[in-house]
Protein backbone atom coordinates (compact mmCIF):
# COMPACT_ATOMS: atom_id res chain seq x y z
CA UNK A 1 0.00 0.00 0.00
CA UNK A 2 2.80 2.41 0.84
CA UNK A 3 4.48 1.53 -2.48
CA UNK A 4 1.25 2.26 -4.37
CA UNK A 5 0.82 5.49 -2.43
CA UNK A 6 4.31 6.61 -3.42
CA UNK A 7 3.81 5.68 -7.07
CA UNK A 8 0.57 7.64 -7.46
CA UNK A 9 1.59 10.61 -5.30
CA UNK A 10 2.31 12.88 -8.31
CA UNK A 11 -0.92 11.93 -10.13
CA UNK A 12 -3.86 14.29 -10.34
CA UNK A 13 -7.06 13.47 -8.47
CA UNK A 14 -8.98 12.57 -11.67
CA UNK A 15 -6.16 10.21 -12.71
CA UNK A 16 -6.16 8.55 -9.31
CA UNK A 17 -9.95 8.18 -9.38
CA UNK A 18 -9.89 6.67 -12.86
CA UNK A 19 -7.10 4.20 -12.07
CA UNK A 20 -8.59 3.25 -8.72
CA UNK A 21 -12.02 2.81 -10.31
CA UNK A 22 -10.56 0.30 -12.78
CA UNK A 23 -8.60 -1.50 -10.04
CA UNK A 24 -11.55 -1.47 -7.63
CA UNK A 25 -13.96 -2.78 -10.24
CA UNK A 26 -11.50 -5.53 -11.07
CA UNK A 27 -11.26 -6.43 -7.38
CA UNK A 28 -15.06 -6.52 -7.04
CA UNK A 29 -15.21 -8.96 -9.97
CA UNK A 30 -13.14 -11.48 -8.02
CA UNK A 31 -15.54 -13.68 -6.02
CA UNK A 32 -13.59 -13.77 -2.73
CA UNK A 33 -12.89 -10.01 -2.51
CA UNK A 34 -15.28 -8.06 -0.25
CA UNK A 35 -15.77 -4.31 -0.41
CA UNK A 36 -14.08 -3.57 2.93
CA UNK A 37 -10.46 -3.29 1.71
CA UNK A 38 -11.57 -1.24 -1.29
CA UNK A 39 -13.38 1.28 0.92
CA UNK A 40 -10.49 1.49 3.42
CA UNK A 41 -7.92 2.09 0.67
CA UNK A 42 -10.23 4.66 -0.91
CA UNK A 43 -10.25 6.58 2.37
CA UNK A 44 -6.46 6.58 2.43
CA UNK A 45 -5.58 7.30 -1.19
CA UNK A 46 -8.31 9.81 -2.10
CA UNK A 47 -8.14 11.79 1.13
CA UNK A 48 -4.35 11.99 0.87
CA UNK A 49 -4.57 13.36 -2.68
CA UNK A 50 -7.28 15.86 -1.74
CA UNK A 51 -5.25 17.13 1.21
CA UNK A 52 -2.14 17.49 -0.99
CA UNK A 53 -4.29 19.54 -3.38
CA UNK A 54 -5.18 21.91 -0.51
CA UNK A 55 -8.66 20.52 0.17
CA UNK A 56 -9.91 19.78 3.67
CA UNK A 57 -9.90 16.38 5.30
CA UNK A 58 -13.71 16.27 5.26
CA UNK A 59 -13.85 17.23 1.58
CA UNK A 60 -11.53 14.31 0.84
CA UNK A 61 -13.64 11.95 2.95
CA UNK A 62 -16.77 13.10 1.09
CA UNK A 63 -15.14 12.53 -2.30
CA UNK A 64 -13.95 9.08 -1.19
CA UNK A 65 -17.40 8.11 0.13
CA UNK A 66 -19.17 9.20 -3.08
CA UNK A 67 -16.49 7.50 -5.19
CA UNK A 68 -16.74 4.24 -3.21
CA UNK A 69 -20.53 4.26 -3.42
CA UNK A 70 -20.48 4.78 -7.20
CA UNK A 71 -17.85 2.05 -7.53
CA UNK A 72 -20.05 -0.34 -5.54
CA UNK A 73 -23.09 0.47 -7.72
CA UNK A 74 -21.04 -0.08 -10.89
CA UNK A 75 -19.78 -3.41 -9.51
CA UNK A 76 -23.32 -4.55 -8.69
CA UNK A 77 -24.42 -3.72 -12.23
CA UNK A 78 -21.43 -5.43 -13.88
CA UNK A 79 -21.78 -8.52 -11.69
CA UNK A 80 -25.49 -8.76 -12.44
CA UNK A 81 -25.57 -7.87 -16.13
CA UNK A 82 -22.05 -8.88 -17.13
CA UNK A 83 -21.70 -12.17 -15.26
CA UNK A 84 -24.97 -13.42 -13.78
CA UNK A 85 -27.32 -12.79 -16.65
CA UNK A 86 -25.14 -13.89 -19.59
CA UNK A 87 -23.85 -16.95 -17.71
CA UNK A 88 -27.14 -17.87 -16.03
CA UNK A 89 -27.01 -21.38 -17.50
CA UNK A 90 -23.35 -21.97 -16.62
CA UNK A 91 -22.86 -24.72 -14.06
CA UNK A 92 -19.48 -23.22 -13.10
CA UNK A 93 -21.02 -19.82 -12.29
CA UNK A 94 -23.87 -21.42 -10.36
CA UNK A 95 -21.31 -23.47 -8.44
CA UNK A 96 -19.25 -20.34 -7.68
CA UNK A 97 -22.42 -18.63 -6.40
CA UNK A 98 -23.10 -21.79 -4.34
CA UNK A 99 -26.72 -21.68 -5.48
CA UNK A 100 -27.20 -25.25 -4.20
CA UNK A 101 -26.50 -24.40 -0.54
CA UNK A 102 -29.27 -23.73 1.98
CA UNK A 103 -28.01 -20.18 2.56
CA UNK A 104 -28.10 -19.22 -1.11
CA UNK A 105 -31.45 -20.96 -1.56
CA UNK A 106 -32.78 -18.68 1.19
CA UNK A 107 -31.17 -15.67 -0.52
CA UNK A 108 -32.76 -16.72 -3.81
CA UNK A 109 -36.17 -16.97 -2.13
CA UNK A 110 -35.82 -13.51 -0.56
CA UNK A 111 -34.55 -11.84 -3.75
CA UNK A 112 -37.28 -13.42 -5.88
CA UNK A 113 -40.08 -11.78 -3.92
CA UNK A 114 -41.71 -8.83 -5.70
CA UNK A 115 -40.90 -5.30 -4.57
CA UNK A 116 -38.39 -4.13 -2.00
CA UNK A 117 -38.70 -5.05 1.64
CA UNK A 118 -36.40 -5.05 4.64
CA UNK A 119 -35.22 -8.62 4.06
CA UNK A 120 -34.34 -7.95 0.41
CA UNK A 121 -32.47 -4.76 1.27
CA UNK A 122 -30.63 -6.59 4.07
CA UNK A 123 -29.51 -9.30 1.64
CA UNK A 124 -28.48 -6.79 -1.05
CA UNK A 125 -26.46 -4.71 1.42
CA UNK A 126 -25.22 -7.36 3.83
CA UNK A 127 -24.92 -10.46 1.67
CA UNK A 128 -21.65 -11.52 0.09
CA UNK A 129 -20.96 -9.02 -2.73
CA UNK A 130 -20.16 -11.22 -5.71
CA UNK A 131 -22.53 -14.16 -5.14
CA UNK A 132 -25.49 -11.92 -4.32
CA UNK A 133 -25.12 -9.64 -7.33
CA UNK A 134 -24.40 -12.51 -9.71
CA UNK A 135 -27.45 -14.35 -8.36
CA UNK A 136 -29.62 -11.32 -9.18
CA UNK A 137 -28.42 -11.69 -12.77
CA UNK A 138 -29.05 -15.43 -12.84
CA UNK A 139 -32.59 -14.73 -11.62
CA UNK A 140 -32.91 -11.92 -14.21
CA UNK A 141 -34.10 -9.45 -11.59
CA UNK A 142 -34.67 -5.78 -12.40
CA UNK A 143 -31.31 -3.99 -12.24
CA UNK A 144 -32.83 -0.65 -11.21
CA UNK A 145 -34.63 -2.26 -8.30
CA UNK A 146 -31.45 -4.09 -7.24
CA UNK A 147 -29.47 -0.84 -7.33
CA UNK A 148 -32.17 0.96 -5.36
CA UNK A 149 -32.20 -1.83 -2.80
CA UNK A 150 -28.42 -1.61 -2.52
CA UNK A 151 -28.30 2.16 -1.84
CA UNK A 152 -28.36 1.81 1.98
CA UNK A 153 -24.88 0.28 1.65
CA UNK A 154 -23.81 3.91 1.83
CA UNK A 155 -24.25 3.61 5.62
CA UNK A 156 -21.69 0.80 5.61
CA UNK A 157 -19.29 2.47 3.18
CA UNK A 158 -19.02 5.85 4.94
CA UNK A 159 -17.59 4.57 8.26
CA UNK A 160 -15.13 2.32 6.43
CA UNK A 161 -13.88 5.18 4.26
CA UNK A 162 -13.60 7.35 7.38
CA UNK A 163 -11.62 4.57 9.09
CA UNK A 164 -9.20 4.53 6.15
CA UNK A 165 -8.87 8.30 6.33
CA UNK A 166 -8.19 8.07 10.07
CA UNK A 167 -5.46 5.51 9.42
CA UNK A 168 -3.93 8.11 7.09
CA UNK A 169 -4.15 10.78 9.79
CA UNK A 170 -2.60 8.50 12.38
CA UNK A 171 0.57 8.45 10.28
CA UNK A 172 0.56 4.69 9.68
CA UNK A 173 0.48 5.16 5.90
Amino acid sequence: LSWLSEQIAPWSLPSILLAFFAIGLGMFLLPPVPGLPIYLISGIIIVKRCERDGQSFWFGVSVAVVFSFLLKMAAVLVQQKGIGQPFSHSIAVKKAVAIHTPTMKAVKHILSRPGLDTAKVAVLCGGPDWPTSVLTGILRLNAGQMLLGTTPVLFLIAPLVLAGACILKSGEV
